[in-house]
């Protein structure tokens, strides 16, 4: 299975799924951040992706409590983790379905193209409301595999190697 991990808006509704009570569609009224996660795990050809909001039952505090104590090993068994390290969440991950990405700037001299250099990953990433949040240390460690998206282009980074565009 692949894992999402992502800062939740400050407005987002808790869902009132459970096993007895299943949404029609569980991905009715969820961000575009999850959306444009289901559509890249089944691109990858994976089949389960293990979201928070949607598999911790979060109206039982008791439960929820319990679970979020469990979500190391989620993350740390997890085949991938998808990392949205965007400024706002609401945009989906930027490159996947429709969601768009910062332009790379370039500038055309007759026949030739000039691009800029994107900026250093690690410079996008202090940008995300990720860095505010103690738990997203705990995800990008434990991950054996992680794909990240960031404003401007996705990284993959696994313990032996680590990709940019």
């Amino acid at each position: 299975y692949t894992a999402l991990s992502y800062v939740w808006r400050s407005s987002e509704r808790v869902p009132a799924t459970s096993v007895n009570n299943v949404e029609r569609s569980v991905l009715t009224g969820c961000p575009k951040v999850i959306t444009d996660s289901v559509e890249t795990v089944l691109k990858l050809g994976f089949r389960y992706l293990w979201v928070d909001r949607l598999c911790i039952y979060q109206l039982d505090e008791e439960e929820r409590h319990a679970q979020i104590g469990q979500m190391d090993l989620i993350y740390a068994k997890a085949q991938l983790t998808i990392i949205a390290a965007t400024t706002d969440p609401d945009v989906g991950l930027p490159g996947v379905a429709g969601s768009r990405r910062k332009q790379q700037p370039n500038v055309n001299i007759g026949d030739i193209t000039i691009a800029s250099t994107l900026s250093h990953p690690q410079i996008i990433m202090a940008k995300s409301k990720r860095v505010t949040r103690g738990w997203t240390y705990q995800e990008g460690l434990l991950s054996r595999h992680r794909l990240i998206f960031t404003d401007e282009q996705v990284l993959f980074k696994c313990h032996g190697m680590h990709c940019t565009e």
